[in-house]
C-alpha cells in the first residue's frame, strides 16, 4: 500500500497586513531589512534599486494532521535532528499508533466475518440446518393438530364456576375501606404536590442561571476578540520590523479569544442541559402526583388497595381462563397454532431455495464497506508518520517524543539550503511599474565585498502592501541568481539592481 502523507506547506513569510510572522523554532529569523526613510527603492535611468534578502527557493513546515483526521496521541519517535540533511520521502516522526493497530485489527475480524457470511449464503444449508427444519416443521404441525381436539366441556364448566366464584369475592371486597389508608393516600398526595412546586423553582431557578452565565461567556468572547483585533492593528501600524515582543503579545490575544469562544461553547452546553432538566424534573413530579392521586381515588372507591387489587387480579384470571376455552380467545389459539405451522414451512423452503439476487448483493455491499472501513484505519496509521515532501536540511523541530503534538505550531521546518532565490523588502510602486518578469538584474551583499551576481526577475507578487506609517505601497519581487555560491546564507542582505527592459 502507497503510504500518504498530508503535509501542510506554508510560505515561511506570510504577509498579514504588512506584518511578517516567523516561524518561532531554531530556524533562521525572517526579520525585514529595510532602507532608512521607509520605503525606499530608487528608480534610474539606468534601473531600478532596492534592498533585499536571501531565502531558500523550497521550504516547507510540516504538521501532523489537523484534530479529528488522526487520533489525538503522543510522539513516539523524533528520527531527524536540526541541521540534519535528509531526501525525499525521509521519515521525520511519527505518532503513538499502538490503538491505531488495534483498530485495524478489529476492521480485518469485521471483514472476514462478512466474507465468511458471503461464503456460507452461496454454499447453501448444510444437512444438519434441512434436517433441523424439518423437525421443527413436524412439531409445529403436531401442535395445530392438538390445539384442536384439547378441549372438553368438563373444562369449560369448571372455568366458569371459578369466575363466578372470583365474582362473588370481589363483591364483598368492594364492601368497605380503611379510613387510616385514605388518610395516608392524602398526605402523600399533598406531599407530592409540594415536591412539584419545588421542583419548579429550583430548576427555573437553575436555568436561569445557567442562561445568566451563558451570557457573561459570550460578553467574556466579545471582548476578547475586541482586544485581539486591537493588538492586529497596533502591530500593522508598526510596519515592517516587528519585534518579538509584539508578535507575543499578538499571539497570547488571540489564544486569549480562543479560550473565550470554548468558555461561550461549554456555557451553552450547560444552559441546553438546563432546560432538559427542567422538562425531565417536571415531568417526573408530575407523574409522582398523578400516581398519588390515582391511589387516593382508588381507596376512596370503597376497598382496601391491596385486598381490591388481588380480588380483582381473581376475576380477571378467571375471565381469561374462560377465554382460553372458548369465543375469540379459542378462536386465536387455532389460528396460532395454524400460523407456526405454516412459519416452519416456510423456513423450511428457504433453506432449501437457491439464494436471491438481492441477499448476494447486500453481502456483497457489506463486504465493500469492511474492505473501506480497513482501508481508512491503515491510511490513518500512514498519516501518523511525517514525511519529508522535499530533500533538504532540518532547519527546525517543534516535537518531543511523549508529548502531545501542538496544533498552533508546525511540528517541523524543511529548506532546501543548496538553492537560494533573492526576495526585494522595500520596493516601491514608482520602480515596480516598470518591472517584467524576465529583467535582467545584479545582486551585490553587504557581507561579501567585491562580489556580484546576475540574474533575472522570476516573480512579481500582487497586490502590494503598506509598508511604515507613511502608508507607502511596497512590493515583493523574486530574483532568480544565475548561479549559486557556497557564501549565501539565510536573510543575507543584498543590493538589487534591475534593468527593465521596456
Amino acid at each position: 500500500m502507497i503510504k500518504q502523507v498530508i503535509v501542510t506547506v506554508l510560505a515561511f513569510v506570510v504577509l498579514i497586513g504588512g506584518t511578517l510572522a516567523l516561524f518561532a523554532l531554531d530556524a533562521p529569523r525572517l526579520v525585514a531589512t529595510t532602507a532608512q526613510g521607509g520605503a525606499g527603492s530608487a528608480a534610474s535611468q539606468s534601473g531600478v534599486q532596492a534592498h533585499g534578502k536571501v531565502v531558500p527557493v523550497n521550504s516547507v513546515t510540516l504538521s501532523f494532521p489537523t484534530k479529528g483526521i488522526v487520533p489525538e496521541g503522543f510522539v513516539s519517535e523524533v528520527a531527524v535532528k536540526p541541521g540534519a540533511k535528509v531526501e525525499q520521502g525521509a521519515l521525520l516522526a511519527r505518532l503513538d499508533t499502538r490503538e491505531l493497530e488495534l483498530q485495524i485489527d478489529e476492521a480485518r475480524a469485521a471483514l472476514a466475518e462478512v466474507k465468511a457470511n458471503y461464503d456460507k449464503l452461496m454454499a447453501g444449508a448444510t444437512p444438519e440446518e434441512i434436517k433441523l427444519a424439518k423437525a421443527q416443521l413436524a412439531k409445529a404441525q403436531a401442535q395445530a393438530q392438538q390445539t384442536h381436539g384439547n378441549v372438553t366441556s368438563q373444562d369449560v364448566t369448571a372455568a366458569q364456576a371459578n369466575l363466578d366464584r372470583a365474582r362473588a369475592n370481589l363483591a364483598v371486597v368492594q364492601a368497605g375501606t380503611k379510613t387510616t389508608r385514605v388518610q395516608a393516600a392524602q398526605a402523600a398526595l399533598d406531599q407530592a404536590r409540594t415536591k412539584l412546586q419545588s421542583q419548579r423553582d429550583r430548576l427555573s431557578a437553575d436555568k436561569t442561571n445557567a442562561q445568566l452565565q451563558m451570557e457573561q461567556a459570550a460578553n467574556e468572547l466579545r471582548n476578547r476578540q475586541a482586544s485581539y483585533s486591537q493588538v492586529v492593528w497596533d502591530n500593522q501600524a508598526r510596519g515592517d520590523t516587528l519585534e518579538q515582543a509584539d508578535i507575543d503579545r499578538e499571539a497570547a490575544a488571540l489564544r486569549a479569544e480562543q479560550d473565550a469562544e470554548k468558555a461561550l461553547q461549554a456555557a451553552s452546553v450547560n444552559f441546553e442541559q438546563a432546560k432538559q432538566a427542567e422538562i425531565s424534573g417536571i415531568t417526573i413530579a408530575q407523574a409522582e402526583v398523578d400516581g398519588a392521586q390515582a391511589f387516593l381515588s382508588e381507596l376512596q372507591a370503597g376497598a382496601d388497595a391491596d385486598v381490591l387489587a388481588s380480588a380483582r387480579a381473581q376475576v380477571a384470571q378467571a375471565e381469561a381462563d374462560v377465554a382460553k376455552l372458548q369465543g375469540e380467545q379459542r378462536s386465536g389459539a387455532l389460528s396460532g397454532a395454524a400460523a407456526d405451522a405454516t412459519a416452519a414451512q416456510a423456513a423450511l423452503e428457504k433453506l432449501t431455495a437457491d439464494p436471491r439476487t438481492v441477499d448476494i448483493a447486500l453481502v456483497q455491499a457489506q463486504i465493500q464497506q469492511a474492505e473501506i472501513a480497513l482501508k481508512r484505519q491503515e491510511l490513518m496509521v500512514d498519516l501518523a508518520a511525517l514525511r519529508a515532501p522535499i530533500a533538504g536540511t532540518i532547519v527546525g523541530i517543534n516535537l518531543k517524543v511523549g508529548e502531545v503534538p501542538s496544533i498552533n505550531e508546525p511540528g517541523i521546518f524543511l529548506a532546501d539550503l543548496s538553492n537560494w532565490q533573492i526576495e526585494t523588502t522595500d520596493l516601491a510602486e514608482s520602480g515596480m511599474v516598470r518591472l517584467h518578469e524576465g529583467d535582467p538584474a545584479k545582486i551585490t551583499f553587504d557581507s561579501i565585498n567585491n562580489f556580484t551576481l546576475t540574474g533575472k526577475v522570476i516573480q512579481i507578487d500582487m497586490p502590494g502592501h503598506t509598508s511604515d506609517l507613511n502608508r507607502n505601497v511596497i512590493y515583493t519581487v523574486v530574483i532568480k541568481p544565475d548561479q549559486q555560491d557556497p557564501r549565501l546564507r539565510w536573510n543575507m542582505s543584498a543590493l538589487i539592481e534591475i534593468a527593465p527592459r521596456t
